[in-house]
């Protein structure tokens, strides 16, 4: 049996914004780079990790994203990834040494395989 849900303008509002934000947020590293290389202090390789350290998770962990959306339920993993996404975000945008920052976005990049599979969440 399949559940409609309540409020489907809104539903669509959330999930529409929530993959803008993934869209997002894989290029808008791309601009701040170079500053954020002189603030840090990072080598070129380091940045190069700076972005792939997103890609690579967001990438290679889709399929585990899918498996949680099923097993828990899509509602439940889209819930879970939002503070997720958020904290790791806000984790990026403090970070101190090149270290943090590119753990802060692969953790980005986890919650966001788990945003983009639970498309039919809330």
């Amino acid at each position: 049996m399949t559940t409609h849900p309540r409020y489907p303008a809104l539903t669509l509002a959330v999930l529409a914004t929530a993959q803008f934000f993934i869209a997002v947020d894989y290029n808008i590293v791309y601009v701040g780079l170079p500053s954020i290389g002189k603030q840090l202090g990072l080598l070129p390789h380091h940045l190069q990790w700076v972005v792939s350290a997103y890609a690579l998770a967001l990438g290679g962990l889709l399929l585990l994203g899918g498996r949680l959306g099923d097993a828990f339920g899509r509602r439940r993993a889209f819930i879970a990834a939002l503070p997720l996404y958020g904290g790791a975000l806000l984790a990026g945008g403090f970070a101190g040494t090149p270290l943090v920052l590119i753990a802060s976005r692969a953790v980005q990049g986890l919650g966001g395989a788990l945003l983009f599979l639970c498309r039919r969440a809330p």
